[in-house]
């Protein structure tokens, strides 16, 4: 029995880094990840499909934003509109655990601060917390 209480307790404490969301990444990981660092409007977000991995959709949205300022990053000024992409889980089965894109819907109307990676398709948002509210320019 005493066995039995032992060998539970080391699988538990095994599995429950396995078990977990993905952490959200610090300020400073967010800013050595990304290739820019924007403030800006957000004019405008859609729906722009489905990828699905292994079956298992992610939803695509597409975000149009005002480039209010430049924090880091070159190739964009003020004023400038900029489209980029984000992923959230859509459907999952039952107990799944594990990356899931943003964790919020970057919200219309409203002024962000934005953390993006340059790729060959486009700007993509960092995951899972690549975006937060802030007081900037309108």
């Amino acid at each position: 029995m005493k066995y039995a209480l032992w060998l539970l307790v080391f699988c538990t404490l095994l599995l429950a880094p396995a078990l977990s969301e993905v952490p959200p990444l610090s300020p400073e990981m967010q800013a050595q990840q990304s290739s820019h660092i924007l403030i800006g409007r957000v004019l405008k977000v859609e729906a722009a499909g489905t990828e699905s991995p292994g079956d298992y959709p992610n939803l695509i949205f597409r975000v149009t934003l005002r480039v209010l300022d430049v924090v880091k990053g070159d190739g964009l000024k003020s004023q400038e509109e900029l489209t980029f992409t984000y992923w959230q889980a859509g459907k999952r089965p039952p107990g799944w655990v594990g990356p899931g894109g943003q964790y919020q819907e970057v919200p219309a109307d409203t002024v962000v601060r934005v953390y993006l990676t340059k790729e060959k398709t486009g700007y993509r948002l960092l995951s899972p917390n690549g975006w937060e509210k802030t007081e900037g320019k309108s």
